[in-house]
C-alpha cells in the first residue's frame, strides 16, 4: 500500500519516480480523483464477455441502471428482454439511459432504436424508466433539415459509453448493439466502487437535464390532447364570463359535438400510431432553452451545470490508502465556454512527463480504431523520451465503414492517407526507430468470421518496470472530432498494484494478437494509393465544419 500523497510507481529510476508523483500531482487539480484497490478493477477481454457481462450485470440489479451510449442497436430484442425481465422481476429497479439522438433516430420513427425504448416506458411507467436524448448545439436547425441523415452526425453525437449496475460500473467504448457483442473488438473496465458509480449516475443525471426526453407516442398525444382540450374549455369559460349571460343547453351540446367531430377529424391526421410510437419531447422543467432553438443560452447552461462535475471540488489531501487511483477524464467542448474539458488536457501533462529525459526507458502503447490522432496528440506521440513506442490501429479489412454506401465508405482510405502521414510526421521527428505502427487485422469485413477493430487506449510502462503502470480507457478517439464536436469520457488509472499491472499487461497483449508492423513504404503501395476522391471529400468536409 502506497504511503504517500500519490502512488508512487514501481521504478529503480528516482527521477521516472519523482516525474509521475509530479505527474499526479498536476491531475489531482485537474479532474476529480477516486481511490480504489485493485482487485476492484475487472478487465474484460471480448465482446462476449462485455455482454455476458452487461446482461448478467443487469438481471442482478437491485435498485439501478444507468445506461450512458451512443446507441442501442434497434435489432437488440435480446437486451430490451433482458431489461424488461429485471424491471419485472424487481418492481425497485429503476433504469436511464442516455443516448444520441441523431444516431438513435436513424431511419424511420418507427424503424429506429427509440422504438423499443419508448415500450418499456409505456409498460413501466415514466417513473422507472428514463428515457433521454442528446443533441449536439453545433448542428442549427438548417444543416438538421439540409445534410443527409448519416452525414449530418459529423457535426457532433454523445459519444460517451458509461454502463452502470448499482454500485458497479463498466467503462468503455463500445456501443450496445450486435457486432459490439460478438465481432467488433473494443476495451472494457469494470469498476466495483460505490463513489465511481454515483459519480456516473451523477453525471449522466446532469447531461439528461441537457437532453431531450422520450415519451410512448400515446403518452403524447394524451398530453396534448388534454392540453387542447384544458385550452378549449378555457376559451368556452372565457366566452360565457364574456358575454355575460347563460348559455342555452342544446346550442351548447351542439357546439360541443361539433368540437368533438373536428377534433377526431384531426387526431385522425396528426396522431396516426401507425406512423409513430414515440415522441421526442423538450419539457420546460429543463429551465433549459433547447439546442435547435437557442443553442448559445443552451450552452451557457450546460456550462453552469456540467462544470462542478468535472473539475475537482477539492484537491486531494493526505496519503493515499489504497494502490490504485482513478481519474475520471470528460471532453465536453461542445457545452463549454471556456472549455475547462479535462481529457486532452490530461493526455497531453501525462505526454510531457514521457517527454522527460528521465523517461528514457520508459514504453508506450497508443490504440484508435480512426487512426486521426489531433495534431496536439501527433506532436506528443513522435516527441516523448521512451524507447519505445507502439501504434495499434485498424487495418482497411477490419474498419467497420469499409464498403458502406457513400461518403463513409471512403474512410478506410482517408484513414490510411492519415496514418501513412503520421509515420512521415515520426520520421521527420527522428523517432522512426523507436515508433512501430501496427495494423489490426482478423479477416475482412464483409466475410464469414470477420471482426472488426474499435479499441482505443493508452498503456504505459515506467523505467524499471516490466508492465504497464498507467492505461487510459473510455469513448474518445483521440481526433479533431472528439476534441472538437463530441462528448467523450475515459478514466485514467494509475496503479502500483504489481497483479493489476500483469493484467495490464496480458489487456495489452492480446489487443497486439492480430496486429501487424506497416512501414510508410507498405502505406504508398499501389494497393493501398488514395485516390483524389478521397483527398477531396476529406478537405470538403472540413470546410463544412465537420471532422473524421
Amino acid at each position: 500500500m502506497a504511503t504517500e500523497s500519490n502512488p508512487r510507481p514501481s521504478s529503480t529510476s528516482t527521477s521516472s519516480t519523482t516525474a509521475m508523483l509530479d505527474l499526479t500531482d498536476k491531475l489531482d487539480k485537474m479532474a476529480p480523483r477516486f481511490e480504489i484497490d485493485a482487485k476492484d478493477i475487472q478487465i474484460l477481454e471480448t465482446p462476449s464477455q462485455f455482454y455476458e457481462t452487461l446482461k448478467n450485470k443487469i438481471r442482478t440489479a437491485q435498485t439501478r441502471i444507468f445506461l450512458t451510449t451512443l446507441y442501442i442497436g434497434k435489432e437488440e430484442t435480446e437486451l430490451i428482454s433482458t431489461i424488461r425481465e429485471a424491471l419485472l422481476a424487481n418492481p425497485n429497479l429503476k433504469i436511464t439511459i442516455l443516448a444520441d439522438l441523431l444516431r438513435g433516430s436513424r431511419g424511420s420513427p418507427k424503424n429506429s432504436c427509440i422504438g423499443p425504448l419508448a415500450s418499456l416506458i409505456k409498460e413501466f411507467g415514466k417513473e422507472r424508466v428514463i428515457v433521454r436524448m442528446y443533441q449536439t448545439p453545433n448542428l442549427g436547425i438548417i444543416r438538421k433539415i439540409m445534410v443527409p441523415e448519416r452525414i449530418v452526425e459529423g457535426w457532433g453525437l454523445q459519444h460517451i459509453k458509461i454502463y452502470g449496475f448499482d454500485d458497479e460500473v463498466i467503462v468503455s467504448g463500445a456501443n450496445l448493439s450486435n457486432e459490439y457483442f460478438t465481432n467488433r473488438q473494443d476495451r472494457y473496465h469494470l469498476y466495483s466502487s460505490k463513489e465511481m458509480a454515483d459519480y456516473f449516475a451523477d453525471f449522466q443525471s446532469v447531461l439528461g437535464t441537457l437532453s431531450y426526453i422520450i415519451h410512448p407516442y400515446t403518452f403524447h398525444v394524451e398530453r396534448i390532447k388534454d392540453a387542447v382540450a384544458k385550452e378549449e374549455a378555457e376559451e368556452r369559460e372565457a366566452e360565457i364570463e364574456w358575454n355575460d349571460e347563460r348559455v342555452d343547453p342544446e346550442e351548447e351540446e351542439e357546439r360541443l359535438q361539433q368540437l368533438r367531430e373536428e377534433r377526431e377529424a384531426r387526431d385522425t391526421v396528426l396522431f396516426d400510431e401507425s406512423a409513430y410510437d414515440h415522441a421526442v419531447d423538450w419539457p420546460i422543467a429543463q429551465k433549459c432553452p433547447s439546442p435547435s432553438m437557442d443553442p448559445d443560452d443552451y450552452i451557457k447552461v450546460a456550462n453552469k451545470r456540467l462544470t462542478p462535475l468535472i473539475l475537482p471540488k477539492n484537491p486531494p489531501t493526505g496519503p493515499v490508502q489504497k494502490d490504485t487511483v482513478v481519474y475520471p477524464l470528460t471532453q465536453l467542448t461542445p457545452l463549454l465556454r471556456p472549455d475547462t474539458s479535462t481529457e486532452r488536457p490530461a493526455l497531453l501533462t501525462l505526454f510531457g512527463a514521457l517527454a522527460q529525459p528521465s523517461m528514457a526507458e520508459a514504453r508506450w502503447l497508443f490504440t484508435a480504431g480512426y487512426f486521426n490522432p489531433h495534431p496536439s496528440i501527433t506532436r506528443a506521440l513522435v516527441t516523448t523520451a521512451a524507447s519505445q513506442g507502439t501504434v495499434v490501429t485498424a487495418s482497411p479489412e477490419a474498419n467497420g465503414f469499409l464498403n458502406s454506401a457513400g461518403v463513409s465508405g471512403m474512410l478506410p482510405a482517408a484513414y490510411t492517407l492519415l496514418a501513412r502521414r503520421f509515420l512521415r510526421k515520426a520520421r521527420h521527428a527522428e523517432c522512426g526507430e523507436q515508433l512501430t505502427l501496427k495494423e489490426w487485422r482478423r479477416g475482412t469485413v464483409g466475410q464469414p468470421d470477420r471482426w472488426t477493430y474499435h479499441a482505443k487506449g493508452l498503456w504505459v510502462t515506467l523505467p524499471g518496470d516490466n508492465d504497464p503502470s498507467i492505461t487510459l480507457v473510455g469513448s474518445s478517439n483521440y481526433t479533431k472530432r472528439s476534441y472538437k464536436l463530441d462528448l467523450e469520457m475515459n478514466t485514467l488509472v494509475i496503479t502500483t498494484n504489481p497483479e493489476l499491472k500483469q493484467r495490464l499487461a496480458k489487456e495489452q497483449a492480446w489487443l497486439q494478437e492480430y496486429a501487424t508492423p506497416v512501414s510508410e513504404q507498405d502505406l504508398k503501395s499501389p494497393e493501398r494509393k488514395v485516390g483524389l476522391r478521397v483527398r477531396l471529400a476529406m478537405i470538403l468536409v472540413s470546410l463544412l465544419g465537420g471532422a473524421l
